[in-house]
């Protein structure tokens, strides 16, 4: 395919291009009926860019980043993230031998399209279509990819996000990060930027009387160049405790956006800074929706410009 050079504010218009072998073009995806779902909202809809909540997120900064599709894949050697866990990109997911060959009682299943016993086609009534610019992750993406933990697992694991090839496309990234009844997780996560635009579509299930503690940190490295859109979406089953620590710099354009739905008895505690010079960008959404009684919650976002 010849290059092709498109803005997200244009990339709704390309769907029918095939420029990557996303979920809504790939029949036998498992997340193929979402995934179609999800585009069709956009052509019917609208670009998601033009969503009133951005009008105050110099958007343009976004809309004007050109990406490049049709260009020579050449394969990262993942020097930066070799000493985590498991390393995430578009449809790709890759472990180190101890969590990816043996079946410890604490470590995670792989979710992938090509690991058995996933049964991704069941999440999909979590990624319905937003109006929101993660709709063009779960339209767009190559596959869902994520960790299931096993009930009263208690586990450390650290996660980078990162590129599997060197390109100037957008990625799009879909996970899920599943968290099974009574167990206590730890979760450092680290976004690397890359020379374009990556939108993320995370989902992370909390299920009953479980905890996760998750750190997030944002690479400073590339940040001149990188343009990130992260939406988190949390599920908190009852009884369970979500504790989350974000930090970072901005970039040329960054949006951290996470919608939590907290049931009954849950703990939810949710603490970010951000320090921001020059014209780095970041947008940060905190979104909790207590929809059951007796939890708590406590949000501390500080930014310094």
């Amino acid at each position: 395919m010849a290059e092709i050079e498109y803005s997200i504010s244009e990339l709704h218009n390309l769907f029918e291009l095939g420029l990557r072998n996303s979920m809504c073009i790939n029949e036998n995806s498992d997340m193929h009926n979402i995934a179609v779902e999800n585009r069709d909202h956009i052509l019917g809809k609208g670009n998601p860019v033009k969503n009133k909540m951005y009008k105050n997120m110099k958007i343009s900064a976004l809309t004007n980043h050109m990406n490049l599709a049709g260009t020579t894949e050449t394969e990262s050697k993942h020097d930066k993230a070799k000493d985590f866990d498991i390393i995430i990109d578009d449809g790709q997911i890759e472990s180190s031998a101890n969590v990816y060959k043996h079946w410890a009682d604490n470590d995670p299943r792989i979710l992938s399209p090509f690991e058995a016993r996933s049964n991704l086609n069941k999440y999909q009534p979590y990624f319905k279509p937003t109006g929101r610019i993660s709709d063009f992750a779960v339209a767009h993406s190559t596959g869902v990819v994520g960790l299931k933990f096993p009930t009263r697992s208690r586990a450390s694991k650290t996660i980078a996000y990162t590129d599997y090839y060197n390109d100037k496309d957008l990625n799009c990234v879909t996970v899920i990060i599943d968290i099974a009844k009574n167990s206590y997780i730890n979760i450092n996560e680290t976004f690397f930027n890359k020379d374009g635009l990556k939108v993320y579509k995370i989902l992370y299930l909390i299920r009953d009387h479980a905890c996760l503690n998750l750190e997030r940190s944002l690479e400073i490295d590339g940040k001149d160049n990188g343009a990130n859109v992260i939406e988190s979406n949390v599920i908190q089953f009852p009884g369970s405790t979500f504790n989350y620590t974000v930090q970072g710099e901005g970039s040329k354009y960054h949006q951290d956006l996470m919608y939590i739905d907290v049931y009954k008895d849950c703990k939810t505690n949710i603490n970010g800074a951000f320090d921001l010079y020059g014209n780095y960008i970041n947008n940060t959404i905190v979104d909790v929706h207590h929809i059951g009684p007796n939890s708590t919650s406590k949000v501390d976002f500080r930014s310094i410009v």
